[in-house]
């Protein structure tokens, strides 16, 4: 009797950067994976809009079965762009406790049985308060990701944890602005440049997780000669 297939997940944790990654209007970096994984690994995402690194800390326990970490190839974790939130927000976290949080979460995961090995973790992203202030109609707060994504760099350091700085990433592109909608939320362009920088990472876990990384089952003609 045939081997029953494996299916991997890989699994995205955060914010509204995670819950709008399906958004095939927008950020879509998520469909971008699944594509790319289809018949290889299912990609699960857990994002959570306005969420920060307390608020997901706290529901973490509620998001994810065993047997979504034992089946966890890749575990990406893509959160601070609210922490970083100035302190008129009820959204914003003081610095240490940030640390202490994506610490903890890290810890949560390793109870899990999730290894370090298996996790990336993502710096937030750049920011252009102009151009989100502009599409609402009450005082936004601003944001300081570049100063959160020290943060995430320091506990991923300390952890040992893969880090794929998508802030400098962002910051460092010809032009920045042409990667959000709305000065927060990555458009297409965006997606497309955060797929590309953790597709190889995605991909090396995935392989280890299998021993290669092959597409399942058969392809039709073979499936249908069997049938035959």
């Amino acid at each position: 009797m045939a081997t029953k297939p494996v299916w991997s997940k890989v699994i995205l944790i955060g914010d509204s950067l995670v819950q709008f990654s399906f958004n095939p209007d927008s950020g879509c970096w998520a469909s971008m994976l699944a594509n790319s994984l289809q018949r290889i690994s299912d990609v699960v995402t857990r994002g959570f809009s306005g969420y920060t690194s307390r608020s997901i800390r706290n529901v973490l326990p509620d998001i994810l079965s065993k047997d979504d970490y034992d089946q966890a190839a890749c575990i990406i974790l893509f959160i601070g762009v609210n922490d970083a939130c100035d302190n008129t927000s009820i959204q914003h976290v003081p610095k240490d406790q940030t640390e202490d949080n994506l610490t903890a979460i890290l810890a949560y995961l390793k109870e899990q049985g999730v290894p370090t090995s298996k996790i990336i973790m993502l710096t937030p992203t750049c920011f252009f308060f102009d151009e989100f202030q502009a599409i609402h109609d009450f005082k936004l707060p601003q944001r300081y990701p570049d100063e959160y994504s020290k943060i995430v760099r320091r506990v991923a350091d300390k952890a040992g944890v893969e880090i794929v700085d998508t802030n400098k990433l962002s910051n460092e592109h010809p032009n920045p602005r042409s990667l959000f909608y709305d000065g927060i939320h990555l458009n297409r362009t965006g997606a497309e440049l955060l797929y590309k920088a953790i597709w190889p990472s995605v991909v090396k876990r995935v392989t280890d997780f299998h021993g290669s990384f092959e597409i399942k089952l058969p392809i039709w003609e073979i499936k249908e000669k069997e049938l035959q």
